[in-house]
C-alpha cells in the first residue's frame, strides 16, 4: 500500500495504491480512502501514519478509522498473524 498526505485539505493519509493480494485488499481498503486514525491516535499526514504503524502491534490487531470516497467514516480492524 502506498499513501500520501490527504488531498483537498483533508487531514490524514490518502491511499494512493493498493497492491493485489495484500492485507490492505483483504480488509477492504481502496485507492482514495483516507486513514484518519490508527487506534485512538489521530493521523494528519502520511508520515504520521507510517510512524503509527511502526509502533502498532499487528499481531494483536489495529483499528483504523478510514474515510471513504462517500465521505463516511468506517472502522477497519487489521490483524496479521
Amino acid at each position: 500500500m502506498r499513501v500520501a498526505d490527504g488531498a483537498d485539505g483533508l487531514k490524514g493519509a490518502e491511499i494512493k495504491e493498493v497492491l493485489p493480494n495484500s492485507l490492505a485488499v483483504e480488509v477492504g481498503l481502496q485507492t482514495g480512502d483516507v486513514i484518519t486514525k490508527v487506534d485512538k491516535t489521530p493521523v494528519s499526514s502520511a508520515q504520521q501514519f507510517a510512524d503509527a504503524m511502526k509502533t502498532a502491534k499487528l499481531s494483536a490487531g489495529v483499528k483504523l478509522t478510514v474515510r471513504g470516497g462517500n465521505g463516511m467514516d468506517r472502522m477497519i480492524f487489521v490483524q496479521k498473524n
